[in-house]
């Protein structure tokens, strides 16, 4: 590798063929920016420098989304937002950061291997959000933290799985009913997405 007039150049290895060389690269603030009433589906998004998926707008969705090895999986700061199906692995922070969020709904994701934790929720005075059938697995130190700034808060959790304890607003106040605490998922080998 090396850097000239602004043009990133690689130079092939001894007996390294450029017909078998696979090299990705990003310099995107945001993999997919959704705003109002906007979907976005089948997707794999790698090398943000900020979020994989930055859901603000209102009654937006996310469906079969992958994002790997970026600052974080998913922010998500609007109203309505649906994140379903989807996979958030090997981020540099959290693999789902909810800002305020009103009526937003996690389900059926996979969270894994995200080096600060799975999630991070900040809440004001009507935040709500549902988490529903979601896998938190090997995600830094917490599995959920909160910041909340000021009740009442409206969290539902309800049949998700997770490895690692939450902080303690998450364990005491809403982990909610019907979920798998501490417990490993059984995930074959999710470091290679095998599951």
């Amino acid at each position: 590798w090396y850097w000239v007039s602004n043009t990133l150049y690689y130079r092939l290895a001894a007996g390294e063929s450029i017909g078998t060389v696979h090299i990705e690269a990003s310099t995107r603030n945001y993999g997919v920016q959704l705003p109002d009433y906007i979907s976005t589906q089948d997707l794999v998004i790698k090398y943000t420098n900020n979020s994989g998926v930055n859901s603000t707008g209102r009654s937006a969705s996310v469906k079969r989304v992958e994002v790997y090895d970026s600052m974080s999986g998913l922010t998500i700061s609007g109203n309505g937002a649906l994140v379903s199906h989807s996979i958030f692995a090997r981020n540099n922070d959290y693999g789902f950061f909810a800002s305020f969020p009103v009526g937003a709904t996690l389900e059926s994701s996979i969270f894994y291997g995200n080096k600060v934790g799975a999630g991070r929720i900040s809440t004001v005075f009507t935040s709500s959000m549902t988490l529903r059938n979601n896998i938190f697995y090997s995600n830094g130190t917490t599995s959920i933290s909160f910041n909340e700034l000021a009740p009442p808060v409206y969290i539902t959790a309800v049949s998700n799985l997770w490895d690692i304890a939450g902080d303690a607003k998450w364990n005491n106040t809403y982990k909610g009913s019907n979920n798998q605490e501490l417990v490993n998922p059984i995930l074959v080998d999710p470091t290679i997405a095998n599951f």
